[in-house]
């Protein structure tokens, strides 16, 4: 293919994408064409890539959420076990209170 006459690489958007002018079939229409093409396919290809990145960040929250949800479980597993400690501890108070009254009623 010849080169064209005008880079259009070098033209801003508002004039490869705007109403250039050209005739239909014409060189210039050909490399405008070209043009549009090139650059649209510039701008998914950004796109796509953005749309990874943000895919690979949205992994990294779920993970970092993941870790933060096993992390509460293990304090909610811990509150329990402690919340045993202490119903026990209140009933073997109690039993000591029991035994300790019973103690001095009989004596």
């Amino acid at each position: 293919m010849n080169k064209p006459a005008h880079d259009w690489t070098d033209f801003p958007d508002e004039r490869v994408f705007g109403g250039a002018g050209e005739q239909p079939g014409s060189q210039a229409s050909y490399w405008r064409e070209t043009e549009i093409k090139r650059r649209l396919y510039l701008l998914q290809k950004r796109a796509l890539e953005e749309q990874v990145k943000a895919t690979a960040t949205q992994q990294k929250a779920i993970e970092a959420q993941r870790e933060a949800t096993k992390a509460q479980n293990a304090a909610v597993a811990e509150m329990r076990h402690q919340s045993k400690i202490m119903f026990w501890s209140v009933i073997g108070i109690f039993a000591t209170a029991v035994v300790t009254l019973i103690a001095a009623f009989i004596s």
